[in-house]
C-alpha cells in the first residue's frame, strides 16, 4: 500500500510539474516593430504626457505597480537607467497600472527616486500596450518599439541601458 502512494504521489507531481499556464501565449500588444499607440496621461508634476510627446528621440516607457516586487526591482534597475540616460535627452514614462498616486508617491519618497511617473487607477493606457503581466518596459526611437523587456528575464539597468545605447 505504502509503494502505490509513492508511485501515486510521484506520478501526480510528474504530471503537475509539467502544467504552465499560457504557454506560447502571447501577453503583449505592442511588439518591437510596433508603433507606440496614441495616448495622454499626467505625470506626477501636473504636466501632459501624449504619446506625441515621444515620437521624436529616444523614449522609455514602462508599466509598473509598486505592490509587484518584479516591479520594485525592476524600478531600482529603471533609476540608474533614469540617471545615465535623462541627461542624453532620453524621454521617460513611468506609468502605473491600477495604483493610486499616494501609494505611488509613498514607494518614490521611501526609495529616493526621481523618475517622472503617471498615476493610473485603471488599467485603459496600459492595456493599449499588453493583456497581463508588469513589469513591462519599452524602448522607442521615433515613436517606434525597438527592445521591449518583461519580467522574464527580469530587466537590469545594464540591459535596458544597452538598449538605448544601440538607438545612438
Amino acid at each position: 500500500m505504502k509503494k502505490i502512494i509513492i508511485c501515486f504521489f510521484s506520478l501526480a507531481c510528474l504530471l503537475l510539474g509539467c502544467i504552465k499556464d499560457d504557454v506560447g501565449v502571447s501577453t503583449a500588444i505592442i511588439e518591437a516593430g510596433d508603433h507606440i499607440p496614441a495616448f495622454s496621461v499626467v505625470m506626477d508634476d501636473g504636466t501632459t504626457l501624449n504619446s506625441s510627446d515621444l515620437q521624436k528621440g529616444i523614449a522609455c516607457i514602462m508599466f509598473f505597480d509598486t505592490s509587484c516586487q518584479d516591479c520594485r526591482d525592476a524600478l531600482a534597475q529603471m533609476q540608474q537607467v533614469y540617471n545615465s540616460q535623462s541627461v542624453n535627452g532620453v524621454k521617460f514614462a513611468l506609468i502605473s497600472r491600477e495604483e493610486s498616486a499616494e501609494s505611488i508617491l509613498l514607494h518614490w519618497q521611501e526609495n529616493g527616486y526621481t523618475m517622472p511617473y503617471s498615476a493610473q487607477n485603471s488599467r485603459e493606457i496600459y492595456s493599449l500596450f499588453a493583456k497581463s503581466v508588469i513589469p513591462r518596459i519599452y524602448i522607442c526611437k521615433d515613436g517606434i518599439v525597438t527592445a521591449t523587456f518583461s519580467d522574464t528575464p527580469a530587466p537590469t539597468a545594464t540591459g535596458i541601458n544597452s538598449a538605448i545605447d544601440a538607438l545612438k
